[in-house]
């Protein structure tokens, strides 16, 4: 059935209500609703929102008109108000929330003038950014590409704005909050109650000291002596210290709400943008209709503008900001009012002073993709010049990972999708590569209890490592792909009880599994360490090798946040014992 009849054969305004929010939190059947929108010039949708409304206790919830024809939209972004952002916790504040042209004007010229930078200055800071996100977020083989999006632009504010390091963890969770209210102010509220949403409230005593411990931390990089250590991609002059060294005008506390915005800003299109370009390239085909993504790869290797052209293609399919907020207003004379299409099919024009959403990819352009213009639009995203190199960048570096695919859902067998909470905010995006080539040393720490009586069978494992070692050392050596091996008295956690446990440490080269079976088959040894561990391994090992893979596998534990270094982590055993046979 058609989405536009479908919608006005619908039983009842709420379900409508959750037809409308299931089409336009689905990025495909979101944009198979706006194709049927512009085939049959249908100017929008009106909606009921679960909001109550204040107008009378005739009918329970306000009503909200979807704008998704192009020239309607421009309308709005220019006439109709922002007072939607007044309810975020900046109250209104930030030139997001200023209907008032003067004070928005104010605050977007210091705003530029502190955010201008040469583009090798961003682009060093880019790079700078991914590589600091990428030591965590690509040690495994599988990755979430949404939280490698969000590291990499928390590492670009703290060096591009002068933040501490130290102050990482307040900004995550200020922006991840900070995102989410706003994303609910713009959509989410419409579909879904506040209970539903998990909101924190923003008087809420944790809340309040996050906010002031940021504001802390830009006052703390505004007061920068310039003797503090020297961070790799961190321009001579940060954006807080020339906000802040501007003469007149703003005061602390705006200036500390400016800067909170930009943040927000940069932050929450870098985050939304980038699983969106890389799923485009994994799901669309070109004019040839050959997979995009084969066409992505050969861009980040070749350079030029090409990519760049690719990825803000993929956007115009699908922008960042997928939906903007405003109230409508009488229009100046000579601008056409906005109309939608009731549910009898008539285009009606939409009253004044209504909740009104916006379509950002209903009839793409790439002068919407940042919210318009700069010049054109009043409230164009200031911060678009800082998202965009480093969008560019970490889908460059993606792009460049050896033998990177989509993760298979074990349930369908197909590729993982792109799932966003209110059609806006993506949800982890896994995606896979080949982490041999890019780091092939890999660590292993495995932990296993020691059997009751503890002491007794301590010493025998003991005495069996210092019989057993020149065992160990061979078969390490026939191996050819361990680096570093030792054993190891623990006190560990066990399913919830502490244990006295042998520990086995290592970095080796390669895959886990043919790692360990190869231990299975040539370490007698270890069948008789078993003897006096707690673990349930049948025996002899060389006759049970996937069962002593997966008492391995079971008792790994993995390093502290996936970190592990290595002064040469694509260098294998092999390589290095070449290297030493050539040496004079």
């Amino acid at each position: 059935m058609e989405k536009v009849k479908e919608f006005a054969d619908a039983s009842d305004e709420l379900a409508r209500n959750k037809q409308l929010f299931d089409w336009l939190s689905d990025d495909r059947k979101r944009a198979d609703l706006y194709e049927e929108l512009r085939a049959k010039n249908c100017p929008g949708l009106r909606f009921k929102s679960l909001l109550r409304s204040k107008r009378g206790i005739e009918w329970s919830m306000e009503d909200v008109y979807l704008l998704s024809k192009q020239d309607h939209v421009e309308a709005a972004l220019r006439h109709y108000s922002v007072e939607p952002y007044s309810k975020l916790p900046s109250g209104g504040r930030f030139m997001l929330g200023l209907d008032d042209v003067e004070a928005h004007k104010q605050q977007r010229a210091a705003a530029a003038r502190a955010i201008r930078f040469t583009s090798q200055e961003i682009a060093t800071c880019a790079k700078a950014a991914f590589e600091r996100a990428s030591i965590r977020a690509l040690m495994t083989s599988d990755f979430d590409l949404s939280d490698l999006a969000e590291q990499a632009a928390l590492n670009f504010i703290k060096l591009l704005f002068g933040l501490r390091d130290e102050a990482h963890g307040v900004l995550q969770l200020v922006m991840s909050g900070t995102y989410r209210v706003l994303s609910f102010q713009i959509i989410g509220r419409h579909f879904v109650s506040a209970s539903e949403a998990k909101l924190a409230s923003r008087d809420s005593p944790e809340v309040k000291r996050l906010r002031d411990e940021l504001d802390g931390e830009i006052l703390k990089a505004s007061n920068a002596t310039g003797k503090e250590p020297f961070r790799n991609g961190a321009p001579q002059q940060t954006v807080v210290k020339k906000l802040f060294a501007q003469p007149g005008g703003l005061d602390v506390e705006m200036l500390q709400i400016v800067v909170t915005g930009l943040i927000a800003g940069t932050i929450g299109n870098v985050r939304a943008a980038v699983p969106i370009v890389l799923y485009d390239f994994f799901t669309e085909k070109d004019d040839k209709d050959s997979p995009l993504i084969d066409a992505a790869r050969r861009a980040a290797r070749d350079g030029g503008g090409e990519l760049e052209r690719l990825i803000m293609a993929a956007l115009l399919r699908n922008p960042p900001a997928a939906f903007l907020a405003r109230t409508s207003r009488q229009l100046p004379q000579g601008v056409a009012t906005p109309t939608f299409r009731d549910e009898k099919g008539t285009d009606r024009p939409i009253p004044d002073n209504a909740h009104v959403l916006l379509a950002m990819g209903a009839d793409p352009k790439q002068s919407l993709v940042f919210g318009g213009t700069e010049g054109e639009f009043m409230h164009q995203c200031v911060g678009e010049h800082l998202a965009w190199p480093l969008i560019c960048e970490i889908v460059r570096q993606v792009l460049l990972l050896p033998g990177l695919s989509q993760q298979i859902d074990p349930d369908s067998g197909l590729p993982v999708t792109l799932e966003k909470t209110w059609g806006v905010m993506s949800k982890p995006y896994k995606l896979c590569y080949q982490r041999g080539r890019r780091l092939n040393q890999q660590p292993l720490y495995v932990v296993l209890p020691i059997k009751e009586p503890v002491q007794d069978n301590a010493r025998k494992l003991e005495l069996l490592t210092r019989l057993g070692a020149h065992i160990v050392e061979q078969s390490l050596a026939e191996s050819g792909i361990v680096h570093f091996a030792w054993f190891m008295f623990v006190e560990h956690e066990i399913d919830h009880q502490k244990r006295a446990c042998l520990a086995l440490s290592t970095v080796y080269d390669g895959d886990f599994d043919a790692y360990v079976e190869h231990f299975a088959s040539k370490v007698p040894l270890f069948d008789e360490q078993f003897k006096y561990l707690d673990v349930d391994q049948p025996l002899p090992i060389s006759e049970h090798p996937k069962e002593f893979v997966e008492n391995i596998r079971r008792y790994n534990r993995a390093p502290l946040a996936d970190y592990f270094f290595s002064a040469y982590p694509t260098v294998s055993v092999a390589e290095l014992k070449n290297l030493k046979k050539a040496a004079p």
